[in-house]
């Protein structure tokens, strides 16, 4: 099971019945903001290439915010779920299998940020951020 694609956006949704991503501004990777801290709260679209073997089987990605110096802020958000082939697949074809939610960045600093992205308890990825704090 591996991370395929990773990323922050103002809207994500994934269509029930076919998996199919709606996203709106995906990519966002620059905040601009007046003060600090604050909780910045946004949107992610994580899509896993699973195997045969990794389907019908319960699974746990977990979320970590880290700071520039890489330490964490915040608790990591975590939740289960389960990939599932549709009726059409074909054996010996990885399946895909999309999650969106929404994230509330809490941010204590300006500088590059990543949201660390954990597949059963493993580095699978991070989306990488930058935080930028307005001149007063």
């Amino acid at each position: 099971m591996k991370v395929q694609t990773a990323l922050l956006a103002r809207y994500a949704e994934v269509e029930p019945q076919g998996g199919l991503l709606n996203v709106t501004g995906g990519g966002i990777n620059v905040f601009g903001v007046r003060a600090l801290p604050v909780d910045v709260p946004i949107a992610f679209v994580i899509q896993i290439v699973f195997e045969e073997a990794e389907a019908n089987v319960e699974h746990t990605i977990s979320l970590l915010v880290r700071d520039p110096q890489l330490q964490l802020v915040g608790a990591p958000v975590n939740t289960t779920f389960t990939p599932r082939f549709g009726e059409f697949h074909t054996p010996g074809w990885r399946g895909i299998f999309s999650i969106t939610g929404g994230i509330v960045l809490p941010v204590q600093a300006a500088g590059p940020h990543s949201l660390g992205i954990q597949l059963d308890r493993a580095e699978a990825g991070d989306i990488p951020f930058q935080v930028l704090l307005a001149e007063t």
